[in-house]
């Protein structure tokens, strides 16, 4: 996207350290619920169970709120551009 790494894209953004450690390294608070939200978007119902318990996040709440919001998020972030 952009012809730019995300790094790059990242020093762009008005986001918080944890946010962009999670997006370039998948590591911090964030990192097990992004995780999860992408075996959700895969389909990949098992291993979107087991990212939903290391991050605290009922599974039910995923669908609901969390899932949405970080769509929001995104669309927002594409907006910006």
């Amino acid at each position: 996207m952009l012809d730019k790494t995300m790094a790059s894209l990242m020093q762009q953004m008005p986001l918080s350290e944890d946010v962009k450690n999670c997006l370039i390294s998948r590591t911090g608070p964030y990192a097990a619920t992004l995780e999860a939200v992408e075996y959700y978007e895969r389909g990949e119902t098992q291993w979107c169970i087991a990212a939903l318990q290391k991050s605290g996040i009922a599974e039910e709440d995923l669908v609901g709120s969390v899932y949405l919001e970080a769509l929001k998020f995104g669309e927002q972030l594409l907006r910006a551009f």
